[in-house]
């Protein structure tokens, strides 16, 4: 075996590894979404780079074979949006409406402090497709010229604030039906907050899925768009 092939087999192994055991956590500590185990393996995952004095292109050649499953996991969110075809469909001119604003809003609020603060070009194309699950994140992000490493750490810092606040804040101004939730929850901490919200609310959860893909298409084709107005 080559010096590059073991690398390969250290460096993916120890990353299954590392999710795993987060995930062995995060159930016993009763799914808490600050301990999600995208989150808790990549801190370990970060510390071990660090201590190692491992570049993160280094890293991220080592792990090809987990670039391309998480490529072709992108594709796999074609699932829930079927599953919930029936439903959406005759609500169509709404969700159109209601997406597009949910784009437009989500844009604005990750560029627009950003661009006041005068940051670089590629910190602003990196944050324009934050609100996005992860996988499709970091495909936006290199298409456009972001970094798609701080692209992903942002979708899952959004992901994870969503996760904690948007269910208890839903329920606090007064929405309980499911669609509701399920639609707000998906746009703003897709694969994390859905996740979450199946495990108390399953009819939420599956709205929550559906608008989590719905949300991701109408990003990928925005966000290039405004990307070049930028």
């Amino acid at each position: 075996m080559t010096a590059a092939a073991l690398e390969m087999v250290v460096s993916t192994g120890g990353t299954v590894l590392a999710y795993l055991a987060a995930l062995w956590l995060y159930r016993r500590c009763g799914r808490h979404p600050l301990l999600s185990p995208v989150v808790t393996a990549t801190l370990v995952l970060t510390l071990i780079l660090e201590l190692t004095g491992t570049a993160y292109p280094d890293y991220l050649g080592a792990v090809l074979p987990l670039t391309i499953g998480l490529a072709l996991a992108t594709v796999a969110l074609a699932v829930p949006l079927h599953t919930a075809s029936s439903a959406l469909l005759p609500l169509w001119p709404r969700l159109l409406v209601l997406f597009g604003c949910a784009a437009a809003l989500a844009i604005t609020l990750a560029t627009v402090p950003l661009a006041v603060a005068g940051s670089p070009d590629d910190v602003l194309a990196s944050a324009l497709p934050l609100s996005v699950t992860t996988p499709v994140t970091v495909e936006i992000s290199a298409l456009i010229g972001g970094d798609p490493s701080l692209s992903a750490g942002l979708a899952i810092c959004s992901g994870i604030l969503g996760a904690v606040l948007a269910p208890r804040l839903l329920t606090l101004v007064g929405v309980h039906d499911p669609r509701a939730r399920g639609i707000a929850i998906g746009v703003t901490s897709h694969g994390i907050g859905t996740s979450r919200v199946l495990l108390d609310e399953p009819e939420t959860g599956a709205w929550s899925s559906a608008a989590m893909v719905v949300h991701a298409l109408v990003m990928t084709a925005a966000v290039p768009l405004v990307a070049r107005l930028l």
